[in-house]
């Protein structure tokens, strides 16, 4: 609805072919994201190409499944990882952190350093639980606006799921 925070920025995207709504119309603004679905809109969004005949780099992505070139790419381009033991679970719900710092990466801006990082992450009210991994890359994203146009701009919640609204 036009009333959602998100609702200009989700606009924008769905114009631009980045995010498509749902056979029955709607959006969903507040229904989590999987890894395999951002990975698509990282693609989309940077205007990455892909390879669609490529082979699997995860043991848990076929090379079949829809969101295969896309995972392989958005990995190419150091946008998001795999797991240690292989596997980069696709259906799985993207993390704020997560998606906060392959933001940050894909729009190649210069990385803030650790001390900045620590001086952005201080703003916020839960800055400091931001895992030791995405500090450099969320500080940047926090520190491009990321969060400023959320209903709560002061909290990162890095551990929380990410809706299609906090991605938009």
């Amino acid at each position: 609805p036009n009333s959602h925070w998100a609702a200009c920025d989700i606009d924008k995207l769905a114009i631009n072919d980045v995010v498509v709504g749902y056979p029955d119309g709607l959006f969903k603004p507040n229904k989590h994201i999987s890894r395999a679905e951002f990975a698509t809109m990282l693609v989309k969004g940077f205007n990455l190409n892909c390879d669609m005949d490529r082979q699997s780099m995860f043991k848990d992505v076929p090379r079949n499944n829809w969101a295969n070139p896309a995972i392989a790419k958005a990995v190419d381009e150091n946008l998001l990882k795999g797991y240690p033991n292989g596997t980069f679970m696709p259906s799985h719900n993207v993390t704020r952190a997560e998606a906060l710092c392959a933001l940050a990466k894909g729009i190649k801006c210069p990385q803030v350093d650790k001390c900045k990082a620590q001086e952005i992450l201080s703003q916020y009210n839960d800055g400091n639980t931001v895992p030791e991994w995405a500090q450099i890359p969320l500080a940047t994203a926090l520190d491009k606006g990321a969060l400023d146009n959320s209903p709560n701009p002061k909290t990162i919640a890095p551990f929380k799921d990410a809706t299609r609204a906090d991605i938009a």
